[in-house]
């Protein structure tokens, strides 16, 4: 059964903390290790050499289980992210030299951060080049803050502009997602009359088999409760985040989200004030990721 977690090769603890290190980067082993951001090594054949504590940390998975294994093993359920590191690796190895480049991360608990990866060749006794090292800086605070601030101008752009609210929702749905980097969204409303919760305003890209997932849940009602994703939202409040649908038995829509390539999702809780007793109060907002 799937746990969620990284499929590294087992490999005794090593002696020392950096004791795969090349021999040029020995000496600066204490400060390396001392380092507060991750740091890491690989060989000309892509496998991790060594990494410091401030790695460890930031992965959650010990040195003794990375070094000798390579990024798809460190990404087994996320082949997207392994694939773009191992050919920004490859575009090193064809033009030696410096290289940085940013990418979202998903991590081992599900949350995703932004991060700049900055690398560096460097070469064996003979010249050749024998491997790379590399350092990771987090900006998620600082991709956070740019996607909050472009989602509230999209927010106040498509009120003041669109023709009815469920129009300016649709776009407000449609920037969340293309900010975040979902590939699809929907708002549900309380129907407090019938009780049912409805899907109401939806946003994809373009694809068809999203399109049949979202048409399918437009079809569905569900019936207040604490279980499921939209649900637990009315019932608790709190935002709530799944990291793979297709493992929840109480996600009564993980088929068609498998069908749709559809692993990640969550739902929020946005209140609308009226004095009229029949406005919506509870509507929530959902979204998923591959």
């Amino acid at each position: 059964m799937n746990d969620g977690k990284a499929r590294v090769p087992a490999r005794p603890a090593l002696d020392a903390p950096l004791a795969e290190l090349p021999d040029q980067f020995r000496a600066a082993q204490d400060l390396i290790e001392a380092l507060p951001n991750p740091v890491f090594f690989k060989g000309r054949d892509g496998r991790y050499l060594g990494v410091n504590r401030a790695w460890e940390d930031f992965f959650a998975v010990p040195r003794a289980a990375i070094i000798g294994a390579s990024v798809a093993d460190l990404y087994p359920e996320s082949p997207g992210i392994a694939e773009r590191h191992r050919a920004m690796d490859e575009e090193l190895w064809s033009h030696p030299g410096k290289q940085s480049y940013e990418i979202p991360l998903t991590m081992r608990d599900g949350r995703v951060r932004h991060c700049i990866y900055y690398k560096a060749t460097f070469t064996g006794v003979e010249g050749d080049v024998a491997g790379l090292i590399g350092t990771i800086v987090d900006i998620t605070e600082r991709k956070q803050a740019e996607q909050r601030e472009a989602i509230e101008h999209a927010v106040t752009r498509f009120l003041g502009s669109s023709e009815s609210l469920g129009d300016a929702i649709r776009g407000i749905i449609q920037v969340m997602c293309e900010r975040l980097d979902w590939v699809c969204g929907a708002r549900w409303r309380l129907d407090e009359g019938a009780n049912v919760l409805r899907c109401i305003e939806t946003w994809c890209v373009d694809d068809d088999r999203i399109r049949e997932f979202l048409a399918a849940s437009a079809r569905e009602t569900f019936v207040p409760s604490e279980t499921g994703m939209i649900r637990r939202v009315l019932s608790t409040g709190n935002l709530v985040w799944i990291a793979d649908v297709t493992e929840r038995q109480d996600f009564q829509r993980s088929g068609l989200a498998a069908q749709a390539g559809l692993r990640g999702a969550f739902a929020t809780r946005c209140s609308a004030r009226s004095n009229s007793s029949a406005a919506s109060r509870a509507i929530r907002i959902g979204g998923c990721c591959r």
